[in-house]
């Protein structure tokens, strides 16, 4: 039998579709082993959206292989379909094979990846973190502050342990508390925004999963009686684009409308969350939209363009989506991308503006990293790694103290230099090693 070692550096998305992998594997002539030094064969998916990225993967093989010079190596992922000419040159083994996930699983199990995913419960319990050490989640100071979170819970009959994971990267999606079945309901990307390396990584079309097999996975969820589900999707707000008598509003009525069931979005892009936003206002109010990823990317509307990403910062957007931050309890989870290709200071004061303006739950900064093969590679005026790290580090400043405001009023009761301890806590928490090329 074939000794198998799992291993990647990718996202929620994709780490889903590798599970599907190892619950293949896992069924057939294989043993999945947990060291290196004992597997014959190593396969590795690894993410492609950023260059560091595709460098820290390449870097875990080549580590691997040292420790195992024998090693059979399969690449997958993003990065196997966006730089597979670099992997060949920097991944030292003479047989190196790069392979898609349902490639994988057709020839090494004789079965369908669709069959599999069809019949394959991925609940929270469910490792998508993987073991690399830069995608660690959850840092050795949030686990002891959440610690401390609690002895002030007690002590002051608080509920800021709750609060804090509901708006912490990490905690959401990876470490959730309560049980929640992970379903995906759509793959690839049907925009092409000029930096995006998504359509080609995950595999070019869009698709859909099929109603039928998403129903199927809802009832199953509530005869297990799990009240929450997280609907993934590269992008999910445009679920069944092609067919004549489906979009995102009528799946959220399937389903929401008839049972006590919540959900969490990953991701919703702008366009279509104004084109369903009456849907997704009716469930937000009611409680049963828990949290919407909605991307913005930028405050400044040049840039955007740029990026070519088929909306504007406008009044409605604006006012929609503080009308949901302001009015109901949904979490807003977001990106903002600083140093594209032209962002100038004026740009970034845009989207400085708009992020305070918008004042979201969980905002996450991203360094521009050029992709190959993307429309970005042409646009002038390149921003250099130095800048991009400085922009980088002034919005992250500013979203860290919008964070510590946030929490200033929930500690009012708390004595005043506890407080600031662990307001200091919390802000520093945030902290992480920025990674720019």
């Amino acid at each position: 039998m074939k000794k198998v070692y799992l291993a990647h550096n990718i996202c929620l998305n994709s780490s889903y579709d590798f599970n599907i992998v190892k619950k293949a594997l896992d069924s057939k002539d294989f043993i999945l082993v947990d060291s290196i030094k004992k597997a014959d064969t190593y396969i590795y998916a690894g993410c492609g959206v950023r260059g560091v990225w595709v460098d820290n993967a390449i870097e875990e093989i080549n580590q691997a292989i040292l420790l195992n010079p024998t090693l059979e190596i399969i690449a997958t992922g993003c990065f196997a379909n966006i730089e597979p000419i670099k992997l060949q040159q920097n991944i030292k083994v003479k047989n190196l094979e790069i392979m898609s996930f349902s490639n994988i699983v057709d020839k090494y199990t004789n079965t369908k990846f669709e069959a599999i995913d069809k019949s394959l419960s991925q609940e929270k319990d469910i490792n998508f973190e993987g073991e690399n050490t830069q995608r660690k989640r959850i840092s050795d100071l949030k686990k002891s502050l959440v610690n401390e979170l609690q002895v002030l819970d007690q002590k002051y009959q608080l509920n800021i342990t709750k609060k804090y994971k509901e708006v912490t990267k990490g905690f959401v999606f990876y470490n959730e508390d309560e049980e929640i079945e992970y379903i995906t309901i759509t793959r690839g990307c049907p925009y092409k925004c000029s930096y995006c390396s998504i359509p080609i990584g995950r595999g070019g079309e869009y698709t859909t999963v099929p109603l039928g097999d998403i129903i199927e996975k809802i009832n199953n969820v509530i005869k297990k009686n799990i009240k929450r589900i997280l609907l993934l999707g590269d992008e999910i707000g445009n679920y069944g684009l092609g067919t004549n008598n489906m979009d995102f509003s009528k799946l959220l009525d399937f389903i929401l409308e008839k049972n006590d069931l919540k959900v969490a979005i990953r991701y919703l892009e702008p366009k279509p969350f104004l084109k369903h936003f009456d849907t997704i206002k009716k469930y937000c109010e009611n409680g049963k939209i828990e949290l919407l990823y909605l991307p913005i990317q930028s405050g400044s509307n040049k840039v955007l363009k740029l990026m070519n990403r088929t909306y504007q910062i406008d009044d409605e957007l604006i006012e929609k989506i503080l009308y949901l931050r302001n009015n109901t309890n949904v979490i807003f989870y977001t990106n903002w991308m600083v140093g594209f290709n032209s962002e100038t200071d004026e740009d970034l004061a845009k989207t400085v503006q708009l992020v305070k303006k918008l004042d979201l739950h969980i905002n996450v900064v991203i360094p521009f990293s050029e992709r190959p093969n993307t429309p970005a590679l042409k646009i002038p005026h390149k921003v250099s790694a130095i800048e991009k790290k400085n922009r980088h580090t002034k919005l992250f400043k500013i979203i860290k103290e919008m964070k510590r405001k946030k929490f200033e009023k929930d500690l009012l009761l708390v004595e005043e230099k506890e407080r600031n301890i662990i307001l200091d806590k919390i802000i520093n928490a945030e902290e992480y090693t920025v990674l720019v090329d």
